[in-house]
């Protein structure tokens, strides 16, 4: 979060009070948020398709139209040139290259597969511990070695 362009783009958000595209009340800003979050353009249409605001006449394909062309044009205005695009932690297909990628996932799979089975959770510290040692939280990882 602290790496461009997130950085950049939470200045922009904090810029008029934003609070999150599930709370906010109009069309536009649920488009801003969603777009600086760096979600596809089709799901931000489908969230605010979901979720209308009651102070706004219906969506039409026309002004839907108009609010993505007025979000792009703002977020051209505060972006920098030569930034990369945004990629969303949770992408699995550009997040694969990660040599670590794989054991968090195995690793939150396992905790689900045990919280599910109410199953020794042996397994489960094992495979936590190995996450956190790849790229967890530091504090975390002392907390957890000191429990095993």
């Amino acid at each position: 979060a602290r790496q461009e362009p997130f950085l950049t783009r939470a200045y922009h958000l904090q810029s008029f009070g934003c609070q999150a595209a599930v709370v906010a009340e109009s069309s536009y800003y649920k488009a801003l948020v969603g777009t600086l979050l760096g979600y596809s353009r089709e799901n931000i249409i489908q969230h605010i398709q979901a979720n209308p605001s009651p102070n706004e006449p219906p969506m039409s394909p026309e002004r839907m139209t108009e609010i993505l062309r007025l979000v792009d044009e703002e977020v051209r205005e505060f972006q920098q040139q030569e930034v990369e695009p945004v990629s969303l932690p949770w992408d699995a297909e550009k997040n694969l290259k990660d040599p670590h990628f794989g054991a968090r996932v195995k690793a939150i799979e396992a905790f689900v597969k045990a919280r599910m089975n109410k199953a020794s959770s042996e397994e489960t510290k094992t495979k936590n511990l190995e996450s956190l040692e790849r790229g967890g939280g530091r504090n975390n990882l002392k907390k957890a070695k000191k429990k095993k």
